[in-house]
């Protein structure tokens, strides 16, 4: 207990280095209605992006309990929640209903502080490529989790994915985080703090099996994240995948 002064205060700095700035909350909440035009319609601003607010009240309040017929949810918190986590599963369980697994899982973390520095979404990506089994002439092989994230990728992410893409800039906000299953599910967060121009991010977004939201998200990352990647064979490979074609053998 001699330290514990110390350590508070080591805490305390900690929790101030995770304030992220607001100023451009709107773009991240503009992109998510661009991608679910019509789970938003009730929530959107005249001047762009949702009413945060009440979109945060409406998905606290109702949760996000995924059915056939109801293709988009809303999700509050980090996509490694228990709650989240098991939201996302059962949308990928759906979406698969419907579609073949895809070669790649493809992850846009939001530009913040220390995101991804938890077990559980090396966890998560473990669980779902286990969902992802594919089959061909190949034999049986897993999904491909790749994370393609702005700046030197922090030692953890390493950990968490199978191959993780360093890209100088990309032109989707900073606030802005997806996790896409291609053809099967996506899940979109914007990591702004809530009522606040600076403060500790509060996520809000949503999970989707919808086709319509996956097909718009993977147009959105073909035009403006992956023409960023300078790994030939990658890019290639992502591409690839966003078309439904498996890669050729070389």
């Amino acid at each position: 207990m001699a330290d514990r002064p110390e350590v508070e205060k080591a805490v305390g700095e900690f929790v101030t280095r995770l304030s992220t700035n607001s100023s451009r909350e709107t773009e991240a909440h503009q992109i998510m209605v661009d991608l679910a035009p019509e789970f938003f319609k009730d929530y959107r601003l005249a001047r762009g992006g949702i009413s945060v607010n009440r979109y945060w009240r409406y998905a606290v309040g109702h949760g996000g309990e995924v059915r056939v017929d109801r293709r988009t949810v809303p999700i509050v918190g980090s996509m490694t929640t228990k709650d989240n986590l098991e939201r996302l599963f059962r949308v990928v369980d759906t979406g698969l209903r419907d579609a073949e697994p895809p070669p790649v899982i493809v992850s846009i973390p939001p530009q913040s502080k220390h995101w991804g520095a938890t077990t559980l979404l090396r966890d998560a990506n473990t669980l779902i490529k286990q969902k992802l089994v594919i089959e061909d002439e190949k034999g049986s092989r897993e999904s491909e989790a790749i994370c393609i994230s702005t700046g030197r990728p922090a030692k953890y992410l390493q950990e968490a994915f199978d191959d993780v893409a360093s890209i100088d800039t990309r032109e989707l906000p900073p606030l802005l985080e997806i996790y896409l299953v291609p053809r099967v599910a996506v899940l979109a967060l914007s990591h702004a703090p809530l009522g606040a121009t600076v403060g500790l991010s509060a996520p809000v977004g949503f999970v989707s099996f919808d086709s319509a939201v996956l097909k718009r998200c993977e147009n959105l990352l073909a035009d403006k994240v992956f023409r960023y990647i300078d790994r030939d064979h990658l890019r290639t490979k992502l591409e690839q995948a966003l078309a439904g074609q498996q890669e050729k053998a070389d």
